[in-house]
């Protein structure tokens, strides 16, 4: 439902009596517990199923980013209810990056929290980026605006050692809804629209080799790529580097963006194409 609270049936005086159901009738605030309280047996005892992802303009755009969200970090059935022929390009644009669903749901949620939970995390299993990856659902249930603290402590610690060592204690954040790349150290903090949400794809810096980013193309902004190589040349030839990598996304791609951490290039030294 598009609503965030159920409405029931159109009979005189029971609307509110409806409005306060917070488990069983139709509506956003519903699917949100419900599918946030049983991610932790995705794979387990069934496939999640989220309920339908409405994206049609009835419901504001960060709303719909939001709702998708949930829908994504679920791993669960994708099921889209609008007619996509009427859907505009921006909302269709976020069905597009959730396709395929992700292999894994969330595995750590908040649900000690009054309220709503408002954050989720995805660890994604190292595509051929070769780095794991974590996806994290920063969520504002409430009315008005809020910020909200990330601490990256939920990453695997015998894979943020391996990483440590080759001297960066520094993630790249990407935004996925926002589409824009921050580099954090330990934790991240930002405002969240109410209702709202932001997507992020976070790994850890590497200091000496070049790493994915983000995409505007698929959610876990890293599964996407089928190929990533990176290329030395000998000093006596320049000592240059070359990256080499491939996109499947399983559909056709008009004029899709990515984003790189390419270590040693700059503003004086740029990347060649």
């Amino acid at each position: 439902a598009t609503h965030w609270r159920a409405v029931g049936p159109n009979v005189w005086g029971t609307r509110r009596l409806f409005a306060g159901d917070e488990t069983n009738l139709p509506a956003a605030r519903n699917m949100v517990r419900n599918t946030m309280a049983r991610q932790a047996m995705q794979g387990k005892l069934w496939v999640n199923d989220p309920d339908c992802l409405i994206l049609r303009e009835e419901a504001p755009i960060h709303e719909a980013r939001a709702f998708a969200s949930v829908v994504a970090l679920s791993g669960g059935s994708l099921v889209l209810s609008d007619d996509v022929d009427h859907l505009p390009w921006e909302r269709l644009d976020i069905f597009k990056r959730l396709v395929p669903p992700l292999p894994a749901s969330t595995h750590s949620t908040n649900l000690l929290v009054e309220g709503l939970p408002d954050i989720a995390v995805v660890t994604l299993p190292p595509s051929a980026c070769g780095q794991i990856s974590y996806l994290i659902g920063v969520f504002n249930w409430t009315d008005g605006d809020d910020s909200r603290l990330v601490h990256f402590d939920f990453a695997d610690l015998s894979q943020a050692h391996a990483q440590v060592a080759e001297g960066s204690r520094l993630w790249n954040v990407f935004d996925v809804w926002e589409e824009s790349a921050s580099l954090h150290e330990d934790r991240w903090s930002g405002s969240v629209m109410p209702r709202g949400c932001r997507l992020l794809a976070a790994r850890r810096r590497t200091r000496e080799h070049p790493q994915y980013i983000g995409s505007d193309i698929h959610v876990s902004c890293g599964l996407e790529v089928c190929h990533f190589s990176e290329v030395k040349r000998e000093a006596q030839l320049g000592g240059e580097r070359s990256l080499d990598f491939a996109i499947d996304a399983g559909r056709s791609l008009e004029a899709p963006c990515v984003w790189l951490h390419l270590p040693g290039s700059c503003s004086e030294l740029p990347p060649k194409l």
